[in-house]
């Protein structure tokens, strides 16, 4: 059988949230520490979640992650799927064309050739088709995504303190290529809980994951 780290991950995290007594919230350091995922990957996949409609999460001191609904609701392999993973043992396409045949030919089936076909597609749809339905996804909502994280941008009046393209303050240091030179989540890091030795402002209290995540986009724009 074949799991990714990333799926790995998902997976126990989501158990993590399970086991949560009484179903309250949990942070991501919490679940990070306790099921030895690496932070940063983690705060990427509980994004994902929560777009897949998973877990949700709740601001405050006694904010974090949860469930979105009951544990015994969600599927592994709606898990899987959310997380671009596979559960299924690696055999070629050749290979699974062979067994399911045999399975065919098999004494009391029911299988006719079209049942054969559907199921060949199902187990041949792997990663790679997922990546490539992702992608398409991702690029036609991602102008309006940058566009949103634009607009939060300058509502929030980060253009009086950073440049970029030689418009803005000079307070802060210009984000000219900064989606270049930090990956996403360096930069979600830095827009949720500010930089070291810096006097950036902290986002508003009615600042949503949303929000947030459009910001991140628009950032990862500057290139």
């Amino acid at each position: 059988m074949r799991l990714s780290t990333r799926g790995e991950y998902g997976l126990l995290a989501l158990v993590e949230l399970a086991m949560s007594s009484k179903g309250r919230a949990l942070q991501a350091k919490r679940i990070a520490e306790r099921q030895g995922i690496p932070k940063q990957s983690l705060d990427q996949l509980m994004m994902d979640l929560k777009k897949a409609g998973l877990v949700v999460s709740l601001r405050g001191r006694q904010g974090g992650y949860q469930l979105a609904r009951p544990a015994n609701s969600i599927s592994l392999w709606e898990a899987c799927h959310t997380l671009d993973t596979s559960l299924k043992p690696s055999f070629s396409s050749a290979q699974w064309t062979a067994i399911v045949k045999q399975m065919q030919a098999m004494a009391g089936s029911h299988l006719n050739d079209k049942d054969v076909q559907s199921v060949l597609e199902f187990l041949n749809y792997d990663e790679t088709h997922r990546k490539a339905a992702l992608k398409s996804q991702v690029s036609s909502a991602a102008s309006g995504s940058i566009a949103a994280g634009q607009e939060f941008y300058s509502a929030q009046g980060c253009d009086t303190c950073h440049s970029i393209a030689g418009k803005g303050g000079n307070m802060g240091p210009t984000l000219n290529g900064v989606g270049a030179k930090l990956s996403r989540d360096q930069i979600a890091q830095i827009v949720r809980n500010g930089k070291d030795n810096t006097s950036m402002p902290d986002l508003p209290s009615g600042t949503t994951d949303q929000q947030i995540n459009d910001l991140v986009d628009f950032l990862l724009s500057l290139k």
